[in-house]
């Protein structure tokens, strides 16, 4: 009984020092946004799992002190030039983290004899934000050099799209290693599609450690950014093969992408749609109400309210309770971020982003 009342003790105490010197350590104090007024999640369990995986909270803080605070007030910089960058820094770090793992193997470039996953279908022209990576890593090394990895430039900078955009913060532990292999073939065969079905999408997300819980929290990424009409044009006009739209679309939304994405127009027109109607630039729950009003812009969208009550029902409580859904995609951000992590003396720091040193 002691021993029990000794632990609690200990842990109230780790909880009030994480209260006051977390935020610290996360870079918040420079200027311009605040995160008191969103869930701020602080869960041991994922802490306690960064720290397994060698990842460490303040990693920087003798090594580069300033490391955090230069990533966030580069991302800020290209935020107020440009605030649809935020989606692209987002979808940056889903797309690394879930092809070999949070390694930034997004962004090194194709060389001759070897495609890399930025340049894999679902990636070529299509992925943003490498600028900003690019910038921050400029800066580091000036200061810093071959000490903070682009692993984790992409990591945090992720999280500060989402606070930037409206979103919840969540705490993130670094020291993360850059990978040294990247391959077209692997982004292809691992990154989830927007044509998918709920059975393949829910598969996806379970071979990587999700619930469903985390999956339709992380689909809610798509309150901000857009889309393509190549990913859904066979939506609108000969869904799966019948020579009809997709009888789940909602008929004023399904005119609306008809006007923006012609049938028959040579070379078809590719504009880009917004993925949360009226809200593109904003994070929040409004996503998830326009699913229930069918006004999902993706199949891979839609399916979360047309295939499964369950899947349904969490939708459902997202679109009236913002705070749950914060507050999931909090906990979904901290565990996709330490997805198959390189640590310790596993693989290197770069130089340049972009190239194995």
């Amino acid at each position: 009984m002691m021993a029990a009342g000794i632990g609690k003790e200990v842990s109230l105490l780790m909880f009030t020092v994480l209260l006051l010197f977390l935020p610290l350590l996360s870079g918040l104090v420079t200027a311009g946004v605040s995160p008191t007024d969103r869930p701020v999640v602080y869960g041991f369990q994922h802490m306690d799992h960064a720290s397994a995986l060698g990842l460490k909270y303040g990693f920087y803080q003798n090594t580069c002190p300033e490391a955090e605070a230069i990533i966030i007030s580069t991302v800020r910089q290209f935020y107020w030039k440009d605030p649809s960058i935020a989606a692209g820094l987002l979808r940056l770090l889903f797309h690394d983290c879930f092809v070999q793992g949070c390694d930034a193997s997004v962004l090194l470039v194709s060389t001759p004899g070897r495609v890399c996953e930025r340049d894999a279908i679902p990636n070529a022209n299509s992925l943003r934000g490498f600028e900003v990576i690019f910038s921050a890593k400029q800066k580091l090394e000036q200061i810093c050099p071959r000490i903070v990895s682009c692993a984790d430039i992409i990591a945090l900078s992720a999280r500060e799209s989402v606070l930037l955009a409206g979103g919840p913060y969540y705490p993130l532990a670094t020291g993360r290693r850059d990978g040294l292999i990247s391959i077209a073939k692997l982004a292809e065969s691992n990154l989830p599609s927007p044509f998918d079905n709920m059975t393949s999408l829910t598969s996806s997300f379970t071979k990587r450690g999700f619930d469903v819980a985390d999956m339709v929290a992380l689909l809610g990424a798509h309150t901000i950014g857009s889309s393509h009409c190549r990913f859904f044009r066979s939506r609108l006009y000969n869904f799966s093969g019948t020579g009809f739209p997709d009888p789940t679309i909602n008929k004023q939304y399904l005119e609306l992408l008809k006007k923006v994405c012609p049938c028959c127009s040579s070379p078809p027109l590719d504009a880009a749609v917004s993925l949360d109607l009226g809200s593109e630039l904003s994070f929040d729950s409004s996503y998830f109400r326009n699913l229930e009003e069918g006004k999902g812009t993706l199949k891979v969208d839609q399916e979360l309210v047309a295939s499964d009550i369950f899947i349904a029902g969490i939708v459902g409580e997202y679109s009236i309770d913002e705070n749950a859904f914060f507050l999931q995609f909090a906990k979904a951000m901290m565990k996709l971020s330490n997805v198959d992590v390189l640590t310790g003396y596993q693989g290197e720091i770069r130089r340049d982003c972009f190239f194995v040193s």
